[in-house]
């Protein structure tokens, strides 16, 4: 498991956000800020305990000092669930 010091309120927040979800009431959360401030750790923190919770997740992302095409993440998020062993583990609505 991944672990993070000085960041107790974020994880915190993402906990609670993740519980709601567990329990149907679908989410999204953009996480933001400077390089090297985390972004990365927090999003590997909360993706460790949704799939330990019995979760799918996917990811897309945002690369710095590239050029990132129209819809990016969202075709890369899309991209890697099509690879997943289970897509019939998503909501049907």
């Amino acid at each position: 498991m991944v672990v993070i010091f000085g960041r107790e309120r974020e994880q915190s927040q993402l906990d609670e956000l993740l519980s709601s979800c567990l329990l149907g009431s679908g989410r999204l959360v953009l996480i933001s800020g400077a390089a090297g401030i985390g972004k990365s750790t927090l999003v590997h923190w909360i993706a460790e305990s949704a799939v330990a919770r019995g979760a799918l997740t996917v990811e897309g992302r945002c690369f710095d000092l590239s050029v990132t095409p129209p819809y990016g993440p969202w075709r890369d998020l899309l991209r890697r669930l099509a690879r997943t062993d289970n897509p019939n583990a998503l909501p049907q609505d």
